[in-house]
Parts: C-alpha cells; structure tokens; sequence
C-alpha cells in the first residue's frame, strides 16, 4: 500500500512540475508575442508590459502595461491640458518641473516661472498636482497660487489618439530617471490596438 501511495505522489509531483514549466514557457511566449505587438508601432509613448505573470492576466481580461512618457510627450499634454506654453520639462526626484513660456503670466508675477508638478494617478486617470512654484530665483511653493493652479486631470484619451484609450485605467504615476511611467490597466483585447495609438 505504501509504494503505491509513493508512485502516485511521484506522479502527481511529476504531472504539477511539467504543468509549472509549461505555464512558464506559455507565458514567456505570450509576453514576447504582446511585447512585440506593442514595440511595432512608431508611438509617440513607449508602451511595455508590466510586471507580474502575463499569461494570468490575459486569462483574467487585462493586462498591466507601462506608458513611458518623456519630457516632450510631457510638454505636449499640459500644454494643452492648461491651455499655457510649457517651455523646458525636467523630471528629477520623482516630480516634473516644466517653466511656463514667457508671457502673460510671467509679465504678472515678475520673472521666469517654473512649476513643480506632482503626479499620481487618481480614479483611473493621470492627476497633476502644483506642489511648488518658482518665479525668477524665489520658491514660492505651498502658496494659494499654486492651490488655485491645480490639480489637473489628464485622461489618457487626451494624450493618445484612438479609441483603445479610452478603455484604459491608469493605476499608478511615478517620475524614474528622465521619464514619466504611467501603469495603465488594459483590456487584453486592447492591448494591440493601443500601440497603435497616436
């Protein structure tokens, strides 16, 4: 009775171990498949898949994509976002600090401005908040200017042309290096149609 117990368990360890690596090497194959899918288009944002097992989330419906959005893709969506030019963007210690072109609001206040901009990713879209304003060389953050400037709200259907954005949820915002990295949450039948986004 004991061998037969230990063939069976044998048995089984070995059918849940070649079950194991097949699920990896499918989801390896998915992950590749979608990677390409979403890297084949010339974007104005890099889209790259998230981390976390790919083949799970298709099952489940969604998948977890990164947006990567550098300084200029940045200075285009709060230009239009705010309706005021943006000149120069940086993005250091995980905040964006764009300078307003000169004009109106620079003649008011007396020099350059510079905003500090704080992103993070409210009820599914991109929400920028004032945290600090600059003008000429003086900080001026925490102000009632900065308050009544923001936050403003960017719907990922703003910044991307096409009908796949609008399916799209944004879980997470966070400057790293010299880029702004958005989480979005995709239906996997959106997936491919999003790279294709403009």
């Amino acid at each position: 009775m004991t061998r037969v117990r230990a063939r069976v368990l044998v048995i089984v360890a070995i059918a849940l171990a070649a079950i194991t690596v097949a699920a990896v090497v499918a989801d390896g194959v998915l992950r590749s498949r979608i990677e390409s899918e979403l890297a084949a288009n010339d974007t104005p944002v890099e889209l790259t898949l998230g981390g976390g097992s790919v083949l799970w989330s298709s099952l489940t419906g969604t998948l977890h994509v990164d947006a990567h959005l550098d300084a200029e893709a940045m200075q285009d969506a709060i230009s239009a976002k705010v309706g005021i030019g943006v000149g120069d963007i940086a993005m250091v210690s995980g905040a964006i600090i764009a300078t307003l072109d000169s004009g109106p609001m620079t003649d008011l206040l007396g020099g350059d401005v510079a905003l500090e901009l704080a992103p993070r990713a409210v009820d599914g879209k991109l929400s920028v908040a004032v945290s600090g304003i600059t003008v000429g060389a003086v900080e001026r953050g925490g102000t009632a200017l900065a308050d009544r400037i923001g936050p403003f709200v960017i719907d990922p259907a703003e910044v991307m042309d096409c009908v796949a954005a609008s399916e799209v949820v944004i879980d997470d915002a966070a400057v790293r290096d010299d880029e702004l990295v958005i989480g979005l949450t995709v239906p996997r039948n959106s997936a491919s149609a999003l790279a294709e986004c403009r």
